[in-house]
């Protein structure tokens, strides 16, 4: 009997849909039904990405993260004020061995805390680009797919100008005629 194995998310990702998006981008020019099925694959990659996304931004792991960094920082600079105010030999030793092992755990968690935060992004821009690509190519989704973009957009407005270059190649790919409803909502 086989056991099941769950795999990670970004190894789900990148062994699975991003092949099957790369498929899609390298077939035949799309008919109407294949638009369709184009669209769903655009879509289903979007959905799972949105909720990858979604899950890490809730997780309380950038939280931990957050705070061990900044204690493991707070440590360090506390045994470098030490370290400078001591003459005696074997106390400095005591307290470079602690800085050491302060240093190699701050190093540790910064980089715990920067993976998540980057799968959190990618993720975002995954969801961003594969429900653009799914309004794109066919109308099917149209509803679901330009709320969640914009769902997505919204709750990311102020952030870095790497989202924004996202955005942009997102929304240039959406036919404009997909996006009324925003201009209907605001103004009615």
């Amino acid at each position: 009997m086989a056991t099941a194995c769950l795999e990670k998310p970004t190894t789900i990702w990148e062994g699975y849909l991003q092949k099957a998006i790369h498929e899609l981008e390298v077939g035949p020019l799309p008919d109407t039904e294949s638009s369709r099925s184009r669209a769903t694959v655009y879509h289903d990659c979007a959905v799972f990405a949105e909720q990858q996304y979604q899950a890490i931004l809730k997780s309380p792991d950038a939280v931990r993260w957050r705070v061990y960094v900044e204690r493991k920082r707070q440590e360090v600079e506390e045994l470098n004020k030490e370290l400078a105010s001591t003459s005696d030999q074997d106390e400095q030793r005591r307290l470079k061995r602690q800085q050491g092992k302060a240093n190699r755990l701050l190093q540790e968690d910064s980089e715990q805390f920067r993976k998540h935060n980057t799968d959190r992004d990618r993720f975002l821009r995954q969801a961003m680009e594969m429900f653009a690509r799914s309004l794109e190519v066919a109308d099917i989704f149209d509803d679901d797919a330009s709320i969640r973009f914009c769902s997505l957009w919204f709750a990311n407005f102020d952030d870095e100008e790497d989202l924004q270059s996202t955005i942009d190649i997102s929304l240039s790919r959406i036919p404009s005629h997909k996006m009324i409803f925003l201009a209907v909502k605001f103004f009615s």
